[in-house]
């Protein structure tokens, strides 16, 4: 199944780095935006994904765009991936986007409303729908996930030529068990950020991911752990910034 991923990936990253924003106003702050796959990928791309989301099915994400939005120093793009209930953006978050430059976006609906493969469309359908409208820093599309990280680690292995890193927030990313995903040698490109708090077997578990990523020639991994962070809690701002700065190749002084 993950073969037909596989075969289209360069061709989205073709998409992105050909897409223009289009000259309509500037929206900052919180807001929503809907589209459908065949507006953001044309149809003949979106008749090629129909079997996992017809093409003119309404699509919405959460977005938060900062204030300080210039296109002159593009931002770069945090995909959020949250699998909860939960309906504002993780306290401190905005504020660390207004800091880092970034725009977050976050798809609307439970974990596990939508079947995998039509969650992994959705998920890259989302820089793209934002680079119709911004200016976006194609080297600074970033994915993160808590507590349910299945998603954005085939986004990992699929897409490492859109998707330049990944914090995995107390979950465990999709790997692979023998064969080396088919793009690995962009994935040694970028970087990935683990980080788990008190619970000892999510400490294990992320050991032999990290593990399973430098054995395949990923070295731009790191493992964080931090005592006061739990299933139940996501990053504060600190923490965040703090990985978004390990993805952006900035060292901690």
């Amino acid at each position: 199944m993950y073969y037909k991923f596989n075969i289209i990936s360069a061709f989205f990253a073709l998409i992105l780095s050909g897409f223009v924003a289009n000259a309509q106003e500037v929206n900052t702050g919180s807001f929503r935006i809907t589209s459908t796959s065949e507006a953001i990928l044309g149809k003949e791309t979106a008749d090629s994904f129909a079997e996992y989301l017809d093409i003119d099915e309404e699509v919405t994400w959460n977005v938060f765009v900062p204030e300080n939005y210039d296109p002159a120093n593009p931002p770069g793009v945090l995909l959020f991936q949250l699998y909860g209930s939960e309906i504002e953006d993780p306290t401190g978050w905005q504020t660390a986007m207004e800091e880092r430059n970034m725009i977050l976006i976050r798809l609307i609906g439970k974990g596990g409303e939508y079947p995998r493969f039509k969650e992994l469309v959705i998920s890259v359908m989302a820089p793209l729908a934002l680079q119709q409208r911004y200016k976006i820093n194609t080297r600074r599309i970033y994915t993160s996930s808590v507590r349910g990280c299945d998603n954005i680690g085939a986004l990992a292995q699929l897409y490492p030529n859109i998707f330049k890193g990944a914090i995995y927030i107390n979950c465990n990313p999709a790997t692979w068990r023998d064969e080396e995903p088919a793009l690995v040698h962009l994935m040694r490109e970028n970087r990935y950020y683990f980080i788990a708090g008190r619970d000892r077997t999510q400490q294990i578990d992320n050991t032999q991911d990290i593990r399973k990523y430098r054995d395949a020639g990923i070295e731009n991994v790191k493992f964080v752990r931090k005592g006061r962070l739990n299933r139940t809690r996501n990053l504060n701002r600190p923490m965040l910034i703090e990985a978004i700065d390990y993805l952006d190749g900035k060292e901690a002084e």
